[in-house]
């Protein structure tokens, strides 16, 4: 004779639940218990004065929300904008500055999406550089990376923002193997809420004296696997890639990395791999790069790398199948 399974009502939908859970979450199911917390903690936000970088809302340096949205009051940091107050025109947008506790924000002007940053602390010196002053790189620069090939932005709406995983080589002679070249409407600074260990390093791109390709960086074959097919409307931040070393390991890759360094394989040893299978790796294996950032110019689209007909071919194969090459949902 087996026992009967007890459960426990959910004190807010339908939903049943274990006894052990229930002692935990106060008899709400996990769905119920997140959104509840959701809702007291924005009953919490709104009762304190200031904004995200002095109402205790976030522990990460990096945060940044809808302006629009939050104006119209349809937004869960609808308070925000009677803290911040504009204060003068920057490069591309707008400075503003927290009335509670002086925290400096910015503000991203058309034709960028309407997010408001905050500007971290350790960001503002460099913030206020290149906000001064033109940053451009050389020919020999912009040729080199050609060469190397862009990655494309993650996003639609950040379309004018190019990446190219390379090794810098500095004026003053210092060397970077781990380097992001950027060229982009945005400042240097993190717009997304990322871990503390994985936030880049930024620097500027007028500090460079020459670009190489990186024995770490991801070859441009294994990059544009990222790159969903458009019409699949998939963004690629969530995609996962297969991929085999020379020596036949095999790995599966998260997120969009641009490098790769893990049991002594470098990215350079790394290409698409036919069959689905291997270690599953975390997006930034190797931790935070080195980005040097570059202002945006009429050019920069040129830096992207055209899609090959082999990599397109099972970028829309893969989409077809619903996941990877063998037909698994990943």
């Amino acid at each position: 004779m087996t026992a009967k399974h007890v459960t426990v009502p959910c004190r807010l939908c339908t939903n049943t639940l274990l006894p052990s859970t229930a002692r935990k979450t106060g008899n709400l199911c996990l769905s119920c218990f997140h959104r509840e917390r959701g809702r007291l903690e924005d009953e919490a936000r709104e009762s304190r004065p200031g904004c995200a970088g002095c109402d205790g809302s976030t522990e990460s340096s990096a945060f940044w929300f809808d302006w629009q949205l939050a104006k119209q009051g349809k937004y869960r940091f609808r308070k925000y904008p009677k803290y911040l107050r504009p204060v003068r025109r920057v490069k591309g947008g707008d400075r503003y500055v927290c009335t509670e506790c002086g925290a400096p924000w910015y503000l991203p002007g058309a034709p960028q999406p309407q997010h408001m940053m905050l500007i971290p602390p350790a960001c503002v010196a460099q913030f206020e550089a290149w906000c001064e002053r033109e940053i451009t790189c050389t020919t020999s620069v912009l040729e080199a990376a050609r060469a190397i090939g862009a990655t494309p932005p993650s996003y639609d709406d950040h379309a004018d923002d190019v990446r190219i995983p390379c090794k810098v080589t500095t004026r003053k002679g210092e060397q970077i193997e781990l380097a992001v070249l950027r060229f982009s409407r945005l400042p240097p600074i993190p717009w997304m809420d990322e871990r503390p260990q994985h936030l880049p390093h930024f620097r500027l791109a007028d500090e460079i004296a020459s670009v190489e390709p990186s024995r770490f960086a991801l070859s441009r074959q294994v990059r544009s696997a990222f790159i969903a097919d458009r019409r699949g409307a998939i963004d690629r931040d969530w995609l996962s890639v297969d991929v085999v070393s020379r020596t036949g390991r095999r790995y599966r890759l998260n997120g969009s990395p641009l490098f790769f360094d893990r049991d002594g394989v470098p990215g350079e040893a790394l290409r698409p791999a036919f069959r689905s299978g291997g270690l599953a790796v975390p997006a930034k294996p190797h931790g935070p790069e080195t980005v040097f950032a570059a202002d945006w110019f009429g050019g920069a689209k040129l830096l992207n790398f055209s899609r090959d007909p082999v990599t397109g071919f099972l970028s829309w194969l893969r989409w077809r199948l619903g996941g990877n090459l063998s037909g698994n949902k990943p």
